[in-house]
């Protein structure tokens, strides 16, 4: 597993982990972090991704980690 900045072309990969990971609230969740990285501009956050084998989500597997100042 390999933690990397999150990139543009990652956006629906991350989408899908959140919509996964939180069950009936993965589309509130996911719509939160859609909102919040379109608001900040990267001197103000950091989205980081854990990336195995080259993808992002695939079943059992996936992370996002968000930081926003």
């Amino acid at each position: 597993m390999d933690l990397r900045e999150e990139l543009p072309s990652d956006r629906q990969a991350v989408r899908d982990v959140h919509l996964q990971a939180f069950g009936d609230h993965g589309f509130v969740v996911a719509n939160l972090v859609d909102t919040l990285r379109d608001t900040i501009t990267p001197e103000d956050g950091l989205s980081l991704i854990a990336e195995h084998d080259g993808q992002v989500n695939r079943p059992g597997f996936g992370g996002d980690l968000s930081w926003w100042r």
